[in-house]
């Protein structure tokens, strides 16, 4: 594939907020930061909503379904309502899926079954004591009435919004007991696979060349676009892994930034030639590219992330 022209992928990712979360999730670099460090660990910033709105223009083009997510929580983006707006007016509504802790307002609520077309709230549990657990917030009753009432409006005003809700990998017994639990409500749910963050939480599924001489080869750089609104003003900035997102804008390796939006377009970002020399170096076992050389996990089509190539 080293030099073929890829399209884009049927996921991007988009980041529109850092340095912000209610939750204290121990699955999650922000989740286990003190509230009052966050910003100034992984900064504070937000998309502008101009440049957000030159993205929608052009990826009404593609193919693709387009994640919001952030370094926190996407929905305390101060401008979420305008985001929202842009994604109406631009009848994008199916292009959306929104990663949330799914803790918002009401009339939030309202205006997110009519705008996204895919709600992902990471509730994580089936009850109040393994929330609080494993999110450090005591706000589960709050989210179920929450996701009750989406799935509810969804049903009474014939939407085709989805309400899927998800938990991170730990034990085994209680990933089933999720699955089993919120499927018998009738609630779309899967169980995400855990991953370190490239070392930032504690790592399970290591591969090393230690343990594995010839490591499998990632495919993000084939299935998933990873951009963020961020890390630099008034542009997008396309990186090569969505786990150097959680670095601070400030010590940020440029060695991981494959180019920046509206500069380029979506498709020559793609198909650069700093993502290009990347997907070759993966072809060959990346034995020298600095921007995977401290990555213990792999995003495989049978290893231990799989469940993340969900689309």
């Amino acid at each position: 594939m080293n030099d073929q022209y890829l399209t884009i992928p049927s996921i991007i990712n988009l980041g529109i907020i850092r340095g912000v979360c209610p939750c204290n999730c121990v699955h999650c670099p922000v989740g286990i930061t003190k509230k009052s460090l966050r910003k100034s660990v992984f900064g504070h910033s937000e998309m502008d909503t101009d440049v957000f709105h030159l993205f929608c223009k052009e990826v009404k083009n593609y193919n693709t379904t387009v994640r919001l997510h952030g370094v926190g929580e996407p929905t305390l983006h101060s401008k979420f309502i305008d985001i929202l707006d842009t994604i109406n007016v631009l009848n994008l509504k199916k292009k959306f899926w929104l990663f949330t802790c799914g803790i918002f307002s009401q009339r939030l609520l309202l205006k997110l079954i009519e705008s996204i077309g895919i709600i992902e709230v990471s509730i994580n549990s089936i009850d109040s004591v393994d929330y609080l657990q494993t999110k450090g917030i005591n706000k589960f009753d709050e989210v179920v009435y929450n996701i009750s009432l989406m799935q509810e409006l969804i049903k009474r005003k014939n939407l085709d919004s989805r309400i899927v809700l998800t938990r991170v990998q730990s034990d085994s017994t209680l990933d089933k007991e999720f699955i089993k639990y919120w499927s018998e409500r009738k609630f779309e749910c899967f169980v995400r696979s855990y991953h370190s963050y490239s070392g930032l939480l504690e790592c399970n599924n290591v591969y090393t060349r230690e343990i594995l001489p010839v490591l499998p080869k990632c495919l993000v750089p084939w299935k998933r676009f990873n951009l963020d609104g961020t890390i630099a003003e008034h542009k997008l900035v396309a990186v090569s892994c969505f786990n150097f997102l959680f670095e601070n804008p400030i010590d940020f390796n440029t060695k991981s930034i494959v180019g920046e939006f509206p500069e380029n377009s979506l498709i020559e970002l793609w198909n650069s030639l700093h993502f290009n020399e990347l997907r070759k170096m993966l072809d060959n076992n990346y034995p020298t590219h600095t921007s995977c050389d401290r990555c213990s996990e792999r995003l495989t089509e049978n290893g231990p992330r799989a469940e993340n190539l969900v689309d």
